[in-house]
């Protein structure tokens, strides 16, 4: 029997964690945090800033333009919710470098955002770009209705 696999990335999904973060008032906001960068990020609200993150959970952004030939998969999904990725392209004079950062972000608020990130992640840099585009964001979560249960084991001597 043959079997094709197909190793290939596909540069347009990213892998998320969506988080819901309450600061030290009390207000909650919601979040969506590249994969890569969760533990850091996590570490820096809670250490930094003294945030609680009171709930994550996977999810995949999914641009729009993908978003027919998939939308039957997640028609049952726990999450699905409009997401734009904003691509921040900074260039600095000083080191002639031209840096691209990304961000996810609540399509809601891509207007307030927007402007609120550039000017944090690219600062006073003489050029800089943002490009916009929109998605969704999926999760799938195991829900505990359909959590498998661990079930004890026999007791076992470990005792050599």
């Amino acid at each position: 029997m043959k079997t094709n696999v197909s190793a290939e990335v596909n540069p347009h999904r990213q892998l998320l964690k969506y988080c819901r973060v309450q600061n030290r008032q009390g207000d909650c906001t919601e979040r969506f945090i590249d994969q890569h960068t969760f533990y850091l990020w996590r570490f820096l609200m809670q250490q930094r800033h003294h945030f609680s993150i009171v709930h994550t959970e996977p999810c995949v952004w999914i641009p729009h333009k993908q978003w027919p030939l998939h939308q039957s998969l997640f028609d049952g999904a726990h999450l699905n919710t409009s997401v734009s990725r904003l691509e921040f392209e900074c260039y600095d004079a000083n080191s002639g470098v031209t840096e691209i950062r990304t961000r996810f972000v609540s399509t809601q608020q891509c207007t307030k955002l927007s402007p609120l990130l550039l000017q944090h992640l690219c600062g006073n840099d003489e050029i800089a770009t943002l490009r916009t585009e929109p998605g969704r964001a999926i999760s799938t979560r195991i829900t505990a209705a359909t959590e498998p249960t661990l079930r004890p084991h026999a007791e076992v001597d470990w005792a050599y």
